[in-house]
């Protein structure tokens, strides 16, 4: 005989005093005699019978020998256990012969230490003073008060009862077909779950949706739909269970399907959802049906479905793009889709409701080996490297905290939505030599990714007050209006767009600023130029692929940060040409602004160039306008043109309205070189069609009426910010001077130049520093003369000059 019996744990923990009290019953022959054997022990385990300690056996039970059967009450104390909350008892009976013996009334009595109590007791269980069960009705304040020795204490705990609610959700949608908009329940209680079915009665195909458990059912989660859905949000609380009223998806237009030769329901339109379930190109030297341009409500692409837009032709789709797994949707370079819809993000934060990836091809301007190019990316996501894998470097520009350029790891970069990325031309492309040798070449970029929709921010700076450039780009697979964007974001300034159409410096390896084109409300303005160059003036459009910098103003929407955003309202179909080398035939900017302007251009016959905007326009100012004025980027060019606006220069300058013909402007430039330039009005609207504009040149004593012809000048190398001023009036100068400022003399490869400004000469006679004549040429009658078979000795010749009235001047050049 082994037998044990043990107590449940209890606690002593608040205990004053503790006893243990039992009564037994046995044979007095089993419990004395020392020859049977028998044994009883009580122990005492404090760590819920981990370990045990025995604290009395039968010795002390006080039996009394030859009685035979007798009874005893056992009193034990405990009070060397007080203070531990994890109690057990065990009691252990080992007999021998078929021995008796009983056990029964065990009772562990002690007094607490402390008194507690609850209040209110309304709605409290009494199973445990210290882990009571709650179940008010309305919310409740209970207090629990802890009594000792005449002292209390209190705490409160508050009971909030939330009644199940089933709220609202948003209202029916009717949809051509494909994803739907989120719908978002409002104004509920209690733990949500979306649930779908084929019916409004929710009988048929009833299912939770997975992963809907929040308050708004997004649009990916719902799927394309092609046939009518229900939808409705189920809320728990405990055992309580309500639904929110029935959404209704209802597909209410019509399907066709390109079966790789035919329409299945007559041709694409923008109420019909488009499913391609062959190959098909917009081409129509390969597509006799339906070449060109696509209107869809939305388009579905299935694993059987091959699409290639080519370049020029749009893609319109009001609500979702899906290509499905082994299908592919391909638009080639100066193609877009175009999304007016802002259909709600789908997963992930970029990508506008569509699902599956397309290509998306954007061809570069020709480049050598050391160009760059800023790419932004119309897709989600997009690794960087995968771009251009054979480039070998990538930056991008911090101009939140460091202002500087940072190198990108590219093969670990995924291309963030909004920013622009500065891309080395592939490794393997020719160096430059000289123009056109040899020829530059083209690169095309490839974006694989879910096309991007829908609203996309990125941070443009840190703290008001801080104007900082930021490298940011189109984020859409379509263009952009840049006038929208500009007046969407009051942080936005003036947008620079890189042309490299100078090429890199052989020796210093360093790029000139003077390759951005510069676009404000005002109008654009063509990049600067060195040699042969493309110049074209930005028309209000930002291509898709294509990054530019931009300069963040003051904020006047807060402290900061602030960002730039776009939006679909700034897209638009098509002008989705060369980067910002938009297609000036088809729908430009709305522009809300009454303006009048005209475009300066000076240029040498060596190719230097450089273009200026003025203009006149509604709610301008005489100061700097985030608008309208865009700073000229400074540069290493031969030529700089520029207006002032106090001490900054300006590539585009806006001046308030009314006009006044009294009204001057002073034009400033820059020269590297003793050249002769032309400055020429080649564009100009608005009150200038008739309105004639006017260079006055203070050093010549001349106003050149600039709306018949070019004003042509010679200058010395330097910066000049007097001699030119713009004005709209023929005033009458003083006599035209002859004196060494107005006389310029310069060499080049050509020969020995020499330029009397306004006063004809009458001779030129060049002596060596010695004193030598070397030649002269008289008669010359006229303000421009040159000497083109001078031997080149690398001396300083004195050249004299004089006028027809007999004044002379003489000027000292290296030749």
């Amino acid at each position: 005989q082994n037998e044990v019996l043990k107590t449940p744990a209890f606690s002593l923990l608040t205990s004053a005093t503790a006893t243990l009290t039992f009564n037994v019953r046995f044979t007095d022959y089993w419990m004395i005699s020392p020859n049977n054997n028998a044994d009883f022990i009580v122990k005492i385990s404090t760590n819920g019978g981990g370990s045990w300690t025995a604290i009395q056996d039968e010795t002390s039970f006080g039996a009394v020998s030859g009685v035979g059967f007798q009874t005893l009450a056992v009193s034990i104390p405990l009070t060397a256990y007080i203070g531990n909350s994890n109690v057990m008892l065990s009691f252990n009976y080992v007999g021998n012969d078929a021995a008796d013996f009983y056990l029964d009334d065990v009772v562990v009595t002690s007094t607490p230490a402390k008194s507690f109590s609850w209040s209110p007791s309304t709605g409290l269980s009494s199973i445990s003073i210290f882990n009571p069960v709650a179940s008010p009705t309305t919310t409740q304040t209970y207090t629990m008060t802890a009594t000792m020795d005449g002292c209390s204490v209190t705490d409160d705990v508050i009971v909030t009862v939330t009644p199940i609610v089933a709220g609202t959700a948003s209202s029916d949608q009717s949809i051509c077909g494909g994803s739907p908009a989120d719908i978002i329940l409002t104004g509920s209680s209690g733990t949500i779950q979306w649930q779908s079915a084929d019916n409004f009665a929710f009988t048929t195909n009833m299912n939770p949706i997975s992963g809907a458990t929040s308050s708004t059912l997004t649009s990916a989660q719902m799927g394309a739909l092609t046939t009518n859905r229900y939808y409705r949000a189920m809320l728990t609380n405990g055992s309580c269970t309500l639904y929110s009223n029935i959404v209704t998806i209802l597909i209410s237009g019509t399907t066709t399907t390109w079966t790789g030769s035919a329409w299945s329901n007559g041709n694409p339109s923008a109420t019909k959802a488009v499913v391609f379930n062959g190959t098909y190109s917009s081409d129509p030297l390969l597509n006799s049906v339906t070449p060109g341009n696509i209107s869809a409500c939305s388009i579905s692409v299935t694993a059987l479905g091959s699409v290639d837009i080519i370049a020029g032709h749009t893609v319109t789709v009001q609500n979702t793009v899906t290509v499905a797994t082994g299908g592919s949707l391909t638009f080639e370079d100066g193609s877009s889709l175009y999304q007016p819809n802002a259909v709600t993000n789908a997963t992930g934060v970029f990508n506008g409701g569509n699902s599956g990836n397309i290509t998306f091809m954007r061809t570069a301007s020709p480049m050598y080996k050391f160009d760059y190019t800023y790419w932004s990316s119309p897709v989600y996501p997009q690794n960087l490297l995968a771009l251009s894998p054979l480039s070998p470097l990538f930056y991008q520009y911090d101009g939140v905290t460091a202002n500087q350029w940072q190198y990108v790891n590219a093969g670990s970069t995924v291309m963030s939505v909004g920013r622009g990325y500065l891309v080395r031309a592939p490794s393997n492309f020719p160096i430059y030599v000289t123009p056109l040798t040899p020829l530059p070449s083209y690169y095309t970029g490839s974006f694989i990714g879910v096309p991007n929709n829908g609203s996309q921010s990125i941070q443009i700076g840190v703290a008001q007050g801080v104007n900082q450039f930021n490298l940011i780009g189109n984020p859409y697979p379509s263009s952009l209006l840049a006038d929208n964007f500009i007046m969407a974001n009051p942080n936005v300034g003036a947008l620079y767009f890189w042309t490299h159409n100078t090429n890199i410096n052989s020796t210093t390896y360093q790029y000139t600023n003077d390759d951005y084109a510069v676009y404000t409300l005002l109008g654009g303005v063509a990049s600067g130029v060195d040699g042969a160059g493309v110049n074209n003036a930005p028309l209000g459009f930002i291509a898709s692929g294509q990054g530019f910098f931009t300069k963040g103003v003051a904020s006047i929407t807060g402290a900061g940060p602030y960002f730039a955003t776009f939006t679909n309202s700034m897209r638009t179909a098509g002008n989705n040409g060369q980067f910002f080398k938009a297609n000036s035939t088809v729908a430009q900017n709305v522009n809300p602004f009454e303006r009048h302007r005209y475009w300066l251009n000076i240029n040498n016959e060596q190719g230097a160039f450089r273009q200026v905007l003025v203009g006149y326009i509604e709610t301008a100012t005489m100061g700097i306008d985030r608008l309208f004025e865009g700073q000229m980027s400074e540069s290493s060019n031969v030529i700089s043109l520029y207006t002032l606006v106090d001490s900054n220069k300006m590539a585009i300058q806006g001046r308030p309205l009314p006009f006044d013909v009294s009204d001057t402007v002073p034009l400033c430039y820059k020269s590297t070189i003793a050249s002769t330039y032309t400055i020429e009005m080649p564009e100009y609207d608005g009150l200038f069609t008739s309105q004639h504009v006017y260079l006055e040149d203070t050093l010549l004593q001349v106003i050149h009426d600039l709306s018949v012809s070019p004003y042509t000048f010679a200058t010395e190398s330097g910066t000049f910010e007097n001699r030119f001023i713009l004005r709209y009036t023929m005033e009458a100068l003083g006599t035209p001077v002859f004196n060494e400022s107005s006389v310029v003399v310069y060499r080049n490869e050509q020969g020995l130049f020499i330029h009397s400004g306004t006063v004809s000469m009458q001779a030129v006679k060049i002596y060596d520093i010695r004193g030598r004549l070397l030649t002269s040429r008289d008669a010359i009658n006229a303000t421009e003369t040159s000497f083109t078979t001078l031997p080149a000795t690398q001396q300083v010749l004195l050249v004299q000059i004089t006028s027809e009235e007999g004044i002379s001047v003489t000027k000292k050049v290296v030749y």
